[in-house]
């Protein structure tokens, strides 16, 4: 009697430690609810979600990073030279799926929900969007260019030779989704 009675002891003991054990092993993984603080990302996902945010914001540093983001699988924060700080949202396999930008010491109001201040496109998206826009107008010269503008993902002014004004809306893959003429004559 006493033997099975140890052995019954025995099997609620090993039942407890593994529930509890698994309940760590969740609260670990992020199985648990999203009031603790932020997880960084780490190991492979670290280089992998670096490079993706990276290649997204054109150049800059990585500064932070979340593992199990609210808005994607995983959040980078890259802080360029200018101090602008992109936020960029990616799925579990690292493609992006939103950026957020922050100047700062932005005066921008957190009413704006994630509308980014006016800031010029470079790197190799600003060849990219200065190719599509140049192709939609047929020839002139690209004056000015905004991303995050508030009717596309970019926004490319090209100044013809006859002085009209030619604003491109390009979306994320520099497809044309716009395009509006301001001529120089007064209006």
């Amino acid at each position: 009697m006493k033997d099975k009675f140890k052995g019954a002891l025995i099997a609620v003991g090993v039942i407890a430690v593994l529930a509890t054990g698994g309940a760590a092993i969740a609260g670990a993984t992020g199985g648990g609810d999203d009031d603790g603080p932020d997880k960084a990302i780490t190991g492979a996902a670290l280089d992998r979600a670096s490079q993706a945010a990276l290649k997204e914001a054109g150049s800059g540093e990585v500064t932070d990073t979340e593992a199990g983001d609210e808005e994607g699988a995983y959040e980078v924060e890259v802080t360029k030279a200018d101090g602008i700080q992109v936020d960029i949202h990616l799925d579990k396999f690292f493609a992006v799926i939103g950026t957020e930008t922050d100047e700062a010491d932005s005066e921008s109001s957190d009413d704006e929900k994630g509308e980014a201040p006016d800031k010029a496109i470079t790197g190799a998206a600003l060849k990219r969007a200065s190719q599509a826009a140049l192709k939609k107008v047929g020839s002139g010269k690209v004056t000015e260019t905004e991303q995050g503008d508030e009717d596309s993902y970019y926004e490319v002014e090209v100044t013809k030779t006859d002085g009209s004004q030619v604003d491109v809306q390009l979306d994320k893959a520099f497809n044309v989704v716009g395009q509006e003429t301001d001529h120089e004559d007064g209006d």
